[in-house]
């Protein structure tokens, strides 16, 4: 059994805890921020599908910055990899974050497209204008506009 911290993170019965790999849901309401739209609804996915009765496997790869393992979640005993429930149901977003790619790769963008396709949970809404953001506008957000610089540093592309 595990506990479920948000729609991507789980703590495990052993106290280990579990970051999705390749996949970002919406945040939950935390230190005076407000919740992300569909942030419940990844939470309450994540709580179906990781149910007391059923066993997880993970496929662990590494760790992030905070300790948590960095896994691939298969939830038995009928299958199903966790991270691409969440994105075929629209309730997070592929990404690439080292170490990537990983073996789930092709199967993770075809949900993320099929959700896309089908406007389900966060592709329902439109994307914001660059312009409006501000900096309090934090984490993952779909954002329309025009690029107009990219830089590198060991940590990523800005």
């Amino acid at each position: 059994m595990a506990t479920i911290t948000d729609g991507d993170s789980l703590r495990l019965k052993d106290g280990r805890r579990l970051r999705l790999l390749s996949v970002n849901s919406p945040e939950l309401a935390k230190e005076g921020h407000q919740a992300e739209a569909f942030a419940e609804e990844a939470k309450a996915l994540t709580s179906t599908l990781i149910a007391s009765d059923k066993q997880v496997y993970a496929h662990i790869v590494g760790k992030d910055r905070y300790g948590r393992s960095l896994a691939s979640v298969f939830v038995r005993p009928e299958g199903g990899h966790l991270g691409e429930a969440l994105l075929r149901a629209g309730l997070a977003w592929h990404i690439a974050v080292p170490p990537s790619p990983q073996p789930y790769w092709d199967c993770l963008q075809a949900a993320e497209a099929a959700a896309r396709q089908a406007g389900a949970g966060i592709w329902s809404r439109p994307a914001l204008q660059a312009t409006v953001l501000t900096p309090q506008d934090q984490g993952f957000r779909r954002v329309r506009g025009r690029l107009m610089t990219v830089t590198g540093s060991r940590a990523g592309y800005w």
